[in-house]
């Protein structure tokens, strides 16, 4: 009898049907979460610091010194015996004294005073009060002194007001006649022939007119001196010219 042999698939020699091994699935990567997360909130809290110092000047700004007060300054040292201050003192005394005392007794009503006398007065006073003013002034420069000026300011004030009301008025009422009168000659300025009788009374027309402001801008030049007060005159000096050149024409 003959021997069986076994058949046995290709490819086994242990005679083991040949199976396909399957890797092992790879673990599955865990998403790291908390780790993001945390890495998110540092970078927003950087964010956040990054602003706070950026508004605040990088945080680094320190607080100003507080300021010391100034030092009071002591009061400049000089000789009371000085004789320009002993002869400053004196003048702005005196000047003070009288220029107030004139204003005092030229400001009263007094109907039987001048007019003109009482202007004069009145412009010495100022002129006194301002001198008197200014001697004091130098002396508080140089020592640091200083004096009961009050009364003399206020009399100074009340010297200007009273005067230069009084010029100005009188000014302005002179100017706006001599211009009235010169206006009126203009037909008679025009180049026309004029007899001899027309040509004398146009000339004393003009020259009247010529004068009246003359005297009335003399008086805004007083005022101006004494109080610094401006006026306009142009008109009036215009409507001058004009009446002077016709007057040179008529010699």
């Amino acid at each position: 009898m003959g021997t069986v042999r076994r058949m046995t698939p290709p490819g086994d020699a242990g005679g083991r049907t040949p199976t396909t091994r399957l890797r092992p699935a790879e673990p599955v990567r865990k998403f790291p979460l908390p780790v993001l997360i945390g890495a998110g909130a540092a970078v927003f809290l950087l964010l956040i610091l990054m602003v706070v110092l950026a508004t605040s000047g990088g945080g680094d700004r320190r607080e100003a010194a507080p300021r010391r007060p100034p030092k009071p300054r002591s009061a400049p040292s000089y000789n009371p015996l000085d004789p320009e201050i002993l002869r400053l003192e004196a003048e702005g005394k005196f000047k003070c004294q009288e220029g107030t005392r004139l204003v005092q007794a030229r400001t009263r009503p007094d109907p039987d005073a001048l007019k003109e006398d009482v202007r004069r007065d009145l412009e010495r006073a100022i002129r006194l009060l301002n001198e008197g003013l200014t001697a004091y002034e130098r002396v508080k420069l140089r020592t640091g002194k200083t004096y009961p000026v009050e009364e003399a300011r206020r009399a100074r004030e009340t010297g200007i007001q009273v005067l230069c009301a009084d010029l100005e008025k009188e000014g302005q009422a002179l100017c706006d006649a001599g211009l009235r009168l010169i206006q009126a000659s203009e037909s008679r300025m025009t180049g026309r022939a004029l007899g001899e009788e027309e040509k004398a009374q146009l000339r004393a027309d003009l020259s009247k007119g010529v004068a009246l402001i003359t005297e009335g801008m003399n008086l805004f030049e007083r005022s101006n001196l004494v109080s610094g007060n401006m006026f306009d005159t142009s008109k009036y000096g215009q409507a001058r010219k004009l009446a002077n050149n016709k007057l040179g024409e008529l010699k």
